[in-house]
């Protein structure tokens, strides 16, 4: 496998759909990194670039990476942005921009259905928060979201498991114990 500046180039046989290893160019997504746009841009469009060249299957592992990294890049972004206060933080339209470069555009609908900070009022208070009057601001956060706080305690544990941190296998790991847990145990992570 050869990386370029653009994309990952790779032959048919190369694609392990099982084995998507999207993390090793994103580098570690834990709530205390700082998840730029610039970055996410980037490094996500490297490690799933158009000029993939992969079988159905291995499209479909490349797809299901993608959409735990969109859930992942909803919790952690909040999570950031609202303990931090930094306006420079993943946005909708970053997103947007990097499943349309991973020819993955038919994803894109389900951005509308995550929560990102930077795309509910958070900017706008931090710009302009002293020339505005100020009103309460409706804003979710991941700490609402039972899923969100579970998945964000079980990543570092399940890191120390796992010799790589291979963001899609962790994602995977995390939801099968999650499905695993009953109603109240669920509920247990609702802060």
């Amino acid at each position: 496998m050869i990386v370029g500046d653009d994309c990952v180039h790779t032959d048919v046989q190369d694609v392990d759909a099982e084995n998507v290893n999207v993390s090793e160019f994103m580098g570690p997504v834990l709530p205390e990194s700082p998840l730029t746009s610039a970055y996410v841009n980037k490094q996500i469009s490297k490690a799933l670039g158009s000029k993939y060249h992969m079988t159905k299957e291995a499209k479909a592992g490349v797809e299901n990476a993608a959409q735990m990294f969109l859930m992942m890049v909803s919790s952690v972004s909040s999570d950031y942005a609202g303990r931090h206060k930094r306006r420079h933080v993943v946005q909708k339209s970053d997103v947007r921009e990097a499943l349309e470069k991973m020819n993955l555009s038919h994803l894109t609908d389900r951005v509308d259905k995550v929560s990102l900070a930077s795309d509910n009022g958070l900017k706008s208070h931090v710009m302009h928060g002293r020339d505005k009057e100020k009103k309460p601001k409706k804003r979710t956060s991941s700490r609402s979201n039972p899923y969100c706080n579970f998945i964000k305690q079980e990543i570092p544990k399940l890191k120390l498991v796992f010799p790589t941190y291979n963001l899609p296998l962790l994602a995977k790991e995390a939801a099968k114990k999650w499905s695993q847990l009953n109603a109240d145990e669920k509920k247990s992570f609702q802060e």
